[in-house]
């Protein structure tokens, strides 16, 4: 997914996963909550009723494991339609 460096925003937060696996209708990302000066890894689990996200780091970046999951539920439009395929590979959005 590129170097965190070259994910890091000039400003706001990057958040940046891939699909880890997906099975009976949970999907697992793992990637980065990027920061201008910092990236801390990011996992976000998702599913039809919710979704959770936990970021390795200190507790002032917690909040973004709320804010990630957010973004990567609506992304994965959890539950799929049957034959419609496993959620996106990749999930990156920026917020200001």
């Amino acid at each position: 997914m590129g170097d965190a460096e070259s994910l890091r925003p000039a400003s706001g937060v990057r958040y940046a996963v891939e699909l880890a696996s997906f099975a009976d209708g949970r999907a697992v990302y793992r990637g980065a909550v990027h920061l201008p000066a910092v990236s801390w890894p990011l996992e976000v689990v998702v599913d039809a009723e919710r979704a959770e996200g936990r970021v390795e780091g200190p507790d002032e970046v917690q909040a973004h494991a709320k804010a990630a999951a957010a973004l990567v539920k609506a992304a994965a439009k959890l539950p799929r339609a049957p034959g419609s395929g496993p959620p996106p590979r990749r999930v990156v959005r920026w917020r200001s």
